[in-house]
């Protein structure tokens, strides 16, 4: 019998989308483990975290729990909120007594210090992500919203502005990933266009 806990990152940047918004995505992923580790006979249980804990559904072994967790993450309002993944992690390490595998779902533009927690549990990391956040159009003289803070960023994001952002998100995301990797993390990548099914089955068989 596992002990299986999803816990979302809930920030504002995951009301950002293409076809789709990013929470819709963790919403998605909480459900396919939600329910895989109910069919296998697992306890399941669920966490969302901005700032603080804002919801928990309790470790049970039942559908239902996995419908209130999904519902958790699609009623939650995520505007002008962030993710404190540090304060998470350190959450997670003082509340989670029983070993599980935690599934830490978000789009990680914090980099981590899993090291503790992964001494204590197993931890996955699914990386949440929109293709245009990593390699984004240029857009000319434009303004944008910070869906954080609430912010306004006016300016003229070109060819080069654009560049310049993806080579960004690009050496973040390889430090990232490397940080993971030191830290004895499964990690992956999850992106609203892609198949959430086999990137799971992909993830979870130790194939990424």
């Amino acid at each position: 019998e596992l002990s299986v806990l999803t816990v979302a990152l809930l920030g504002g940047g995951l009301y950002f989308g293409s076809t789709k918004p990013k929470i819709e995505s963790v919403a998605e992923a909480v459900a396919l483990i939600g329910y895989s580790a109910v069919a296998n006979g697992d306890v399941f249980g669920h966490c969302n975290y901005s700032e603080t804990l804002r919801d928990e559904i309790r470790p049970a072994k039942k559908r239902f729990s996995v419908q209130q967790g999904v519902e958790s993450v699609l009623n939650a309002e995520i505007l002008n909120r962030r993710a404190d993944i540090a304060h998470t992690i350190k959450e997670l390490y003082r509340r989670t007594k029983r070993r599980s595998l935690i599934v830490l779902i978000g789009d990680f533009f914090e980099i981590p210090d899993l090291r503790l927690l992964a001494r204590k549990h197993e931890v996955v990391a699914m990386v949440v992500r929109v293709r245009a956040e990593e390699n984004p159009s240029a857009m000319g003289y434009t303004a944008l919203i910070d869906p954080e803070s609430g912010a306004v960023l006016e300016g003229d994001f070109n060819e080069r502005s654009a560049k310049r952002y993806s080579e960004r998100v690009h050496a973040h995301d390889v430090e990232l990933f490397e940080t993971f990797r030191r830290h004895g993390v499964r990690a992956t990548k999850l992106y609203t266009d892609g198949n959430s099914v086999v990137t799971l089955r992909r993830l979870f068989e130790g194939r990424v």
